[in-house]
Protein backbone atom coordinates (compact mmCIF):
# COMPACT_ATOMS: atom_id res chain seq x y z
CA UNK A 1 0.00 0.00 0.00
CA UNK A 2 1.27 3.20 -1.09
CA UNK A 3 2.68 5.64 2.18
CA UNK A 4 0.24 8.40 1.62
CA UNK A 5 -2.90 7.45 0.49
CA UNK A 6 -3.54 11.36 -0.14
CA UNK A 7 -0.84 11.26 -2.51
CA UNK A 8 -2.85 11.98 -6.01
CA UNK A 9 -5.28 14.62 -3.95
CA UNK A 10 -1.87 16.34 -2.47
CA UNK A 11 -0.37 16.97 -6.50
CA UNK A 12 -3.87 17.66 -7.24
CA UNK A 13 -3.65 20.15 -4.96
CA UNK A 14 -0.21 21.66 -5.74
CA UNK A 15 -0.66 22.23 -8.88
CA UNK A 16 -4.12 24.54 -8.62
CA UNK A 17 -1.68 26.28 -5.85
CA UNK A 18 1.11 26.73 -8.23
CA UNK A 19 -1.29 28.02 -11.04
CA UNK A 20 -2.81 30.14 -8.61
CA UNK A 21 0.22 31.85 -7.82
CA UNK A 22 1.21 31.58 -11.61
CA UNK A 23 1.83 35.56 -12.79
CA UNK A 24 0.09 35.39 -15.57
CA UNK A 25 -2.71 33.97 -13.52
CA UNK A 26 -2.22 36.54 -10.82
CA UNK A 27 -2.02 39.33 -13.15
CA UNK A 28 -5.80 38.32 -14.42
CA UNK A 29 -6.92 38.20 -11.10
CA UNK A 30 -5.94 41.58 -10.74
CA UNK A 31 -8.12 42.59 -13.63
CA UNK A 32 -10.67 40.83 -12.75
CA UNK A 33 -11.30 42.00 -9.43
CA UNK A 34 -10.68 45.49 -10.99
CA UNK A 35 -13.47 44.74 -13.43
CA UNK A 36 -16.02 43.73 -10.46
CA UNK A 37 -15.45 46.59 -8.10
CA UNK A 38 -16.14 48.99 -11.61
CA UNK A 39 -19.39 46.91 -11.75
CA UNK A 40 -19.66 47.78 -7.72
CA UNK A 41 -19.49 44.72 -6.38
CA UNK A 42 -16.63 43.67 -3.60
CA UNK A 43 -13.22 42.96 -3.76
CA UNK A 44 -12.81 39.14 -3.49
CA UNK A 45 -9.66 37.91 -2.85
CA UNK A 46 -10.08 34.52 -5.68
CA UNK A 47 -13.22 33.70 -7.92
CA UNK A 48 -14.49 31.21 -5.33
CA UNK A 49 -15.38 33.58 -3.12
CA UNK A 50 -18.01 35.29 -4.93
CA UNK A 51 -19.64 31.78 -4.89
CA UNK A 52 -19.92 31.94 -1.04
CA UNK A 53 -20.57 35.32 -0.59
CA UNK A 54 -24.01 35.24 -0.22
CA UNK A 55 -24.21 32.39 2.05
CA UNK A 56 -25.63 33.64 5.31
CA UNK A 57 -26.77 36.64 3.64
CA UNK A 58 -30.09 35.36 2.51
CA UNK A 59 -33.45 35.73 4.66
CA UNK A 60 -35.09 31.88 6.04
CA UNK A 61 -36.85 29.77 3.73
CA UNK A 62 -35.67 32.22 0.89
CA UNK A 63 -34.13 29.90 -2.09
CA UNK A 64 -34.29 32.50 -4.73
CA UNK A 65 -31.89 34.67 -5.39
CA UNK A 66 -32.13 38.33 -5.12
CA UNK A 67 -31.83 41.01 -7.82
CA UNK A 68 -28.17 42.01 -6.96
CA UNK A 69 -27.27 37.81 -6.56
CA UNK A 70 -27.50 37.57 -10.16
CA UNK A 71 -26.19 41.06 -11.06
CA UNK A 72 -23.39 40.02 -9.63
CA UNK A 73 -23.27 36.27 -10.98
CA UNK A 74 -23.45 38.22 -14.59
CA UNK A 75 -20.81 40.58 -13.74
CA UNK A 76 -18.58 38.04 -12.47
CA UNK A 77 -18.98 35.97 -15.89
CA UNK A 78 -18.56 39.35 -17.87
CA UNK A 79 -15.77 40.13 -16.19
CA UNK A 80 -13.51 36.29 -16.12
CA UNK A 81 -14.47 36.71 -19.87
CA UNK A 82 -13.31 39.83 -20.39
CA UNK A 83 -9.85 39.01 -19.31
CA UNK A 84 -10.04 35.87 -20.51
CA UNK A 85 -9.10 34.40 -16.94
CA UNK A 86 -10.08 30.81 -16.97
CA UNK A 87 -8.78 29.63 -19.88
CA UNK A 88 -5.24 31.27 -18.68
CA UNK A 89 -5.67 29.56 -15.24
CA UNK A 90 -6.98 26.55 -16.66
CA UNK A 91 -3.98 25.99 -19.37
CA UNK A 92 -2.23 26.79 -16.33
CA UNK A 93 -3.14 24.47 -14.11
CA UNK A 94 -2.63 21.52 -16.52
CA UNK A 95 0.69 22.54 -17.02
CA UNK A 96 1.53 22.17 -13.45
CA UNK A 97 -0.41 19.21 -13.13
CA UNK A 98 1.67 17.84 -16.19
CA UNK A 99 4.96 18.91 -14.61
CA UNK A 100 4.14 16.90 -11.36
CA UNK A 101 3.00 14.12 -13.29
CA UNK A 102 6.33 13.64 -15.10
CA UNK A 103 8.61 14.88 -11.35
CA UNK A 104 6.41 11.64 -9.82
CA UNK A 105 6.06 9.27 -12.52
CA UNK A 106 7.10 6.42 -10.93
CA UNK A 107 5.37 6.81 -7.38
CA UNK A 108 2.23 7.79 -9.77
CA UNK A 109 2.88 4.22 -11.58
CA UNK A 110 3.17 2.34 -8.42
CA UNK A 111 -0.04 4.23 -7.32
CA UNK A 112 -1.91 2.93 -10.19
CA UNK A 113 -0.69 -0.03 -9.63
CA UNK A 114 -1.79 -0.62 -5.88
CA UNK A 115 -5.21 0.25 -7.43
CA UNK A 116 -5.39 -2.53 -9.59
CA UNK A 117 -4.80 -4.69 -7.47
CA UNK A 118 -7.71 -3.19 -5.00
CA UNK A 119 -10.00 -3.36 -7.56
CA UNK A 120 -8.74 -6.84 -8.31
CA UNK A 121 -9.31 -7.79 -5.42
CA UNK A 122 -12.68 -6.27 -4.88
CA UNK A 123 -14.29 -7.47 -7.71
CA UNK A 124 -13.18 -11.21 -6.49
CA UNK A 125 -15.10 -10.39 -3.30
CA UNK A 126 -18.43 -9.00 -5.10
CA UNK A 127 -18.24 -12.16 -7.38
CA UNK A 128 -17.89 -14.54 -4.46
CA UNK A 129 -14.55 -15.51 -5.95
Amino acid sequence: MPKDGNFVESLRHEAWSRALDDSRVQRLLKQWRSCLKDAGFPEFKDPGETYTYWQGKRKPKVNTPSQEEVAMAVADVRCKQQVKLLPTWIAANVAYQNRLAEENAQRLAEYKAYVAKSMELANQIVSGG
